[in-house]
């Protein structure tokens, strides 16, 4: 049995700690390039978008944030099994 799989995820969630870890420093520009690389591989991640969002709030991008958010939430009502 091979762990490629479990590999791919735990690259994934290093990526989405090591965004959120330069987010929460107020390293907002780094993290906007971690989450978009994030994104760009796993175009439904809830998180990276849900986060990408919030960077683009805080940097007054109102626009952009609330297409990211609302993409978010439409994946997680999905994958919940809300209407």
């Amino acid at each position: 049995m091979n762990n490629f799989g479990n590999s791919r995820i735990t690259a994934k969630s290093e990526s989405l700690t090591s965004a959120l870890s330069l987010h929460q420093s107020g390293r907002r520009g780094e993290a906007k390039i971690v989450y978009e690389s994030i994104l760009k591989k796993h175009p439904k991640n809830y998180d990276a978008l849900h986060l990408l969002g919030l960077i683009c709030y805080e940097s007054g991008e109102f626009i952009e944030a609330e297409k990211l958010i609302r993409r978010a939430i439409s994946l997680k009502k999905k994958s919940s099994g809300v209407s």
